[in-house]
């Protein structure tokens, strides 16, 4: 089974978490898990930049993910409530960066992993990105997708990286690009993807990942292109082909696989005339390079930018951040490579306060983090996850607005795990009762199983049992899972797989120390039976078997009813008790079970 720890204090006493199950069971005596932390459970030692750890508990998601939950309390601004995860790099779940159908527009976090489920690309963990307008949902800065602009910024931004293996690195990002039509005159392209507007000196080029239309809504000049040869990969050369050329008051749609180049008539002269000089036939070179930033960014398949500002930056943490406390959304990289996806909820008083900048970027430095950016916050802050064992997306912080709010852009982790058929994450029915009686048996039954690609399988295969036993228990497991209790002590069974493990303990008695009669009918206990003279009487009686007051688990047929022989009552096997009208008089009823018998006047 996944590694979990699953652990909370509350005003100094703890509790364990009961499977994945958010159900929190308090423990008493000691606890293991504080001691083994060296904490003192009547004392919270936790110092943290968010205050102290009261509440902690994470799961390994799998392909190199743990999902880490905390609750911290401060006397300055009380609860604090963190999301995040860690993620090793690999090729088995990679980052990703989601727009949805279009750069222009927006959706939820929950509509994003819809969308990648609907295009095969599996969610296992997302958060909310970049900064974007919300007049048109398109995102402020870079986006880089398969390794291709998506849309590009003007100047230099704060950006992340992620390479094809899921390693990750955080640099300055800045793009020139250009085209240059057969006469060598080049113009530049100040925007990719971004929404044309009336006024505005610069060229514009959209895609049909834009959207269906331009949005223009201004008289505008369009050139229409095919890509002969090349694409917009970063740091690369393309050969446009022009298709038309015209101005049009209005917006028009895009093309699939077309690329549109659009200014205004009263922008700059230069690009202007260019532009109006190209005619179908005639072709033009795109250009483009990045500029800025000391990593070499075409190595990036996934990226973007953000106007959030560098927090860490070489292990130091930046300085000039903006006042006040919001949701926070970040994403760092430590120095082992591993990457850091957090948010932290806010402005939800006794849940989460939400923190300045400047405390976002130590906590994310306190997190192992060298390098890392600030990423949109406040209501669009979001986390959200598919969780081992189940094949749902969902959302695990609480945003702000009390609903998602539909933003720009997220990054993901992709689960490219393939379908194994290796138990990995087990889900077994209920044993609250762990004591049984020598003579009983139980059939281990597994409710839910999904394999190391979080696949559900149909059912648990490629286990085996065995038992130990303690004392003199000499309990046996057959191949299936199916266990016969016998002796007196305890017996440990071991399901083990691959990737799966798990034991299971009982306590295994041969004689009773009590034996307890009930009505069947009501559940009263029965210590006598007294019936008046010339009367009858019927009485379904059940007995259950007793080691200092717990109760044990057995089967019926394993007690033995009798009666003295006095004549005035009968019972059968089953404990079925018919009393006669004999007169007055009395006898005994008794039960046995391993030596142990209760006697009933």
């Amino acid at each position: 089974m996944p590694a979990r720890f699953c652990h909370k204090r509350n005003e100094g006493v703890c509790y364990i978490m009961q499977d994945r199950k958010r159900i929190w069971k308090r423990i008493t005596g000691k606890c293991m898990i504080c001691m083994m932390a060296g904490i003192l459970v009547q004392t919270s030692v936790f110092a943290e930049v968010l205050g102290t750890a009261t509440e902690q508990w994470s799961t390994d998601m799998g392909g190199g993910a743990v999902y880490n939950h905390t609750v911290f309390y401060s006397d300055s601004v009380g609860n604090q409530t963190e999301n995040y995860v860690v993620y090793t790099p690999n090729s088995e779940v990679v980052p990703i960066v989601v727009n949805g159908e279009s750069v222009y527009g927006t959706r939820t976090i929950s509509s994003a992993a819809e969308y990648m489920e609907q295009n095969n690309l599996r969610p296992l963990i997302g958060i909310n990105g970049d900064y974007f307008s919300t007049k048109t949902g398109i995102p402020m800065g870079y986006t880089i997708i398969d390794g291709e602009i998506y849309s590009k910024e003007s100047g230099t931004q704060d950006a992340i990286g992620f390479r094809s293996d899921g390693t990750a690195f955080i640099d300055k990002l800045g793009i020139d690009a250009s085209v240059e039509n057969e006469s060598g005159v080049k113009i530049p392209i100040q925007y990719i993807n971004k929404w044309p507007q009336d006024g505005f000196s610069w060229v514009y080029m959209l895609t049909d990942d834009y959207g269906d239309t331009t949005k223009t809504n201004f008289n505008a000049l369009y050139v229409i292109c095919s890509a002969i040869s090349g694409d917009l990969s970063v740091n690369s050369e393309m050969t446009l082909g022009v298709d038309e050329v015209f101005i049009y008051d209005g917006e028009i749609a895009i093309p699939d696989g077309k690329y549109v180049l659009i200014m205004d008539p009263d922008g700059e002269p230069e690009c202007f005339n260019m532009l109006a000089s190209l005619a179908p036939g005639n072709t033009l070179t795109f250009r483009n390079s990045t500029y800025g930033t000391t990593r070499d960014w075409s190595e990036a398949e996934y990226g973007l930018s953000t106007i959030g500002g560098r927090l860490i930056e070489n292990g130091t943490v930046g300085s000039g951040f903006e006042a006040g406390a919001s949701p926070r959304t970040a994403v760092g990289v430590r120095e082992d490579g591993s990457v850091v996806f957090y948010t932290l909820d806010g402005r939800q008083s006794g849940y989460s306060y939400g923190a300045r900048i400047e405390t976002i970027a130590n906590r994310m430095k306190e997190l192992g983090c060298v390098d890392a950016i600030n990423l949109d916050g406040g209501g669009s802050t979001a986390i959200g996850a598919v969780f081992p064992g189940t094949n749902s997306f969902v959302v695990t912080n609480k945003p702000s607005d009390g609903v998602q709010r539909r933003c720009a852009n997220y990054i993901f982790l992709r689960d490219m795990r393939p379908q194994t058929g290796i138990p990995w994450y087990v889900e077994w029915r209920e044993y609250e009762n762990r004591n049984y009686l020598a003579g009983t048996s139980l059939q281990l039954e597994a409710t839910s199983v999904y394999d190391t690609g979080n696949y559900k399988m149909d059912s648990l295969t490629g286990v085996t049992y065995s038992a130990d036993n303690e004392g003199g228990a000499t309990t046996e497991v057959d191949e299936n899972g199916y266990i016969s209790f016998k002796g007196t002590g305890t017996t440990y069974i071991n399901v083990t797989g691959e990737s799966y493990s798990k034991t299971f303990d009982f306590a295994v008695y041969e004689t009773p120390d009590e034996i307890r009669v009930y009505n069947e009918a009501t559940g009263e206990e029965i210590n006598e039976i007294t019936v008046d003279e010339g009367g009858m009487y019927n009485i379904d009686l059940e007995a259950s078997a007793y080691v200092n007051g717990i109760r044990l688990e057995s089967y019926p047929s394993l007690f033995r009813w009798e009666t003295d022989g006095s004549g005035i009552a009968e019972v059968d096997e089953d404990g079925v008790v018919s009393v006669h009208d004999n007169g007055s008089g009395g006898g005994v009823l008794s039960v046995t079970v391993g030596g142990c018998t209760k006697a009933i006047p």
